[in-house]
């Protein structure tokens, strides 16, 4: 049995450890987002928790190997990522009520919930090696062939998990299917020791699943090929009218009343109806970042002649506005599924308004739709009057709004009149909110003033104090995470 299943071992706990890491990065999105402090973390954990495992699992081997060793490690190993899979929401929960800088939450994370199932799976290659080495003139040769089934595994890990089971399977699942699968690895090795208890154990960790962690449970929480989505129902705090809730990553992307779907709920998506103001002859519009569709709705609503197109990445997203959101497709509105710059970079239509609301699962855009090469394209695509209107989530002080200016300072470049509207307060510069960008493509200085009094509101939030200095933003210095770290523990 040990001729090949030691080598099925090796390889499967290469492609665990993948699973496990691709997986990681779902479960703590809706806490800390996706942003690269996201992916270092648990990249760098997971690596010092491997080499650690190299460390112990060589000593241990050194020692003495037996299968029965070999069979607790994988055991363990699995009852680690179990237990991670049953207490993430509290776990998580905790640490982003309780840490408010997103560079300590991110790696904690990891190091509670994926670091010990990492050692474990880490110590499997260097006691397997001491388990198949008969001679010590193949040393090389055994260990080389067992380090490379187990990068195989991870190379197949990767490519599975991406491609196939985030979408398919959910993380949570995930996490449950690969503790199962250790600890049935494990079963063969250890089955006279654990025959009795294991079944019984399984079925309780199985069981654990199904239990309410935490109140205020999402009706729908599906891991997408590009997100984690979220739907909640909730109370508008305005109105005191029932919302559902699209959430990606831990930012609340769009709302709808479910009494009756005849507003938008946030604040800011209704300055996008300024557009209207800096160009009064509105027929193509484009909206980059569609979400629950709330002000791609509103659009076709209030320009009865208008064609209008949505230009959005994740497909599930899409399906969900469709069965949800009362999105419904109509001659009058086109749906690309497609990254916003690569459609700028193809498009060939000039359009007379351009909104853009692309926030990411940690209030950071997407860092090559912000760089001067994307503010360019968007440009490109313009009409002679034509303009931008982009929602930031920041603050207008200088060292916490350090993406707010550099982002401003972009669309100087390309723009002649690039104005900043405060939805909540554009006096307070401490105050997070959202800050509504619009770029006017006219040579012709626009009117800041209107009749019309919901118009005249919004304008009346022009940002008038002073306007900071800051790094042109480029594909090659792009910093947009770093430089959102003065708006952690934001909320909608």
């Amino acid at each position: 049995m040990r001729k090949y299943y030691l080598e099925i071992l090796v390889f499967v706990s290469g492609a665990l450890v993948m699973v496990l890491e691709l997986t990681g990065s779902r479960i703590i999105a809706p806490y800390v987002g996706n942003s690269i402090f996201v992916w270092s973390s648990l990249i760098g954990i997971i690596l010092a928790a491997l080499s650690l495992g190299y460390y112990w699992g060589g000593k241990l081997a050194d020692k003495g190997a037996h299968d029965k060793t070999l069979g607790i490690i994988i055991f363990t190993a699995g009852i680690f990522i179990g237990i991670s899979a049953v207490f993430e929401k509290p776990i998580l929960g905790f640490l982003s009520e309780n840490i408010n800088d997103i560079r300590i939450i991110a790696p904690v994370a990891c190091l509670i919930l994926f670091a010990p199932g990492s050692v474990a799976l880490g110590m499997v290659v260097p006691y397997t090696v001491k388990l198949k080495l008969t001679s010590l003139k193949k040393t090389g040769e055994v260990t080389g062939r067992l380090y490379a089934l187990s990068t195989i595994g991870s190379i197949l890990g990767t490519f599975l998990t991406g491609f196939y089971l985030i979408s398919s399977l959910g993380s949570r699942n995930i996490l449950f299917l690969i503790s199962g699968l250790a600890l049935v690895l494990s079963f063969a090795l250890l089955a006279r020791r654990i025959r009795g208890w294991l079944p019984f154990g399984l079925f309780v960790l199985m069981m654990t699943y199904y239990l309410p962690l935490t109140n205020n449970l999402p009706f729908l929480d599906k891991d997408t090929t590009y997100n984690r989505v979220i739907l909640e129902e909730g109370i508008d705090p305005e109105t005191s009218r029932p919302i559902l809730i699209l959430k990606t990553g831990m930012i609340r992307q769009s709302a709808m009343f479910l009494d009756k779907d005849d507003d938008l709920v946030y604040e800011h998506t209704k300055y996008y109806r300024i557009a209207g103001h800096f160009n009064s002859n509105i027929k193509k519009a484009l909206a980059i970042g569609g979400g629950g569709f709330s002000y791609p709705k509103d659009f076709l609503k209030n320009y009865p002649s208008a064609h209008l197109d949505v230009v959005e990445i994740d497909p599930a997203i899409i399906a969900l506005a469709k069965k949800y959101f009362n999105l419904s497709e109509t001659p009058r509105l086109r749906i690309v599924e497609m990254d916003g710059l690569v459609f700028l970079r193809r498009n060939t239509k000039l359009y007379d308004a351009i909104f853009m609301d692309v926030v990411g699962g940690d209030m950071s855009m997407p860092f090559h739709l912000t760089t001067k090469e994307a503010v360019s394209a968007l440009f490109s695509g313009l009409s002679e009057n034509g303009l931008v209107v982009l929602n930031i989530g920041s603050v207008f002080d200088r060292q916490r709004g350090k993406f707010l200016w550099a982002e401003y300072n972009t669309y100087k470049e390309i723009f002649p009149y690039v104005y900043l509207f405060g939805v909540a307060d554009e006096k307070d510069l401490q105050k997070r909110q959202n800050i509504v960008l619009v770029a006017v493509r006219s040579d012709v200085a626009p009117s800041l003033t209107s009749k019309d009094p919901e118009i005249a509101e919004y304008l009346s939030h022009l940002y008038l104090g002073k306007f900071e200095d800051a790094p042109i933003l480029t594909q090659d210095f792009a910093p947009v995470e770093q430089y959102n770290l003065g708006i952690q523990k934001w909320k909608n």
